[in-house]
């Protein structure tokens, strides 16, 4: 039992609520960035029209005034910054861009397809490449197998991007 939580049965039914709370939190963060993530491409495209007049320079944009936000969040929680780590390979790098490709392609996509079709096909494609890296436990992803369950689920998911687009 962790440290600060009562001995004995009382102990492990509050550090049960504990984590379950944790969970709960978690979850409800996870879907708030979602919603971010849909308001900030209408932003974004926003941003675009009434200044920026490129898609590539109002992610530009995004991307400088994320990165102030976090240097603010680093410097203030006091982030222990580590020395640079000889082992670090060329494609740890690639997240950066891939986040400004991902942004980019918002912009572009709420105002040429729509929000609904951008981010379902958007979620489509998270879903079947998180698949094939959970199964194959790629990137740091835990290894979880394909299952028919699983695999329903994206089915599901792309019949609801046909939709979306069609409808």
């Amino acid at each position: 039992m962790p440290d600060g939580f009562p001995s004995g049965m009382i102990g492990l039914i509050f550090f049960v609520e504990y984590r379950l709370m944790q969970s709960a939190i978690l979850l409800f963060l996870v879907a708030i960035a979602g919603i971010g993530i849909s308001l900030q491409a209408g932003i974004n495209s926003r941003l675009q029209a009434a200044w920026a007049q490129s898609p590539l320079l109002a992610a530009l944009i995004s991307f400088i005034v994320g990165t102030l936000g976090l240097l603010v969040c680093v410097l203030a929680t006091r982030v222990n910054i580590p020395a640079f780590p000889a082992k670090i390979t060329w494609w740890h790098w690639t997240g950066g861009l891939l986040g400004a490709f991902m942004v980019l392609m918002t912009i572009i996509g709420v105002q040429r397809i729509g929000g609904a079709a951008t981010f379902s096909l958007i979620i489509a494609g998270q879903l079947t490449a998180s698949l094939i890296l959970d199964h194959y436990g790629l990137f740091g992803f835990a290894q979880h197998s394909v299952s028919l369950p699983r695999l329903a689920g994206v089915l599901c998911i792309a019949i609801g991007v046909i939709m979306i687009k069609k409808f």
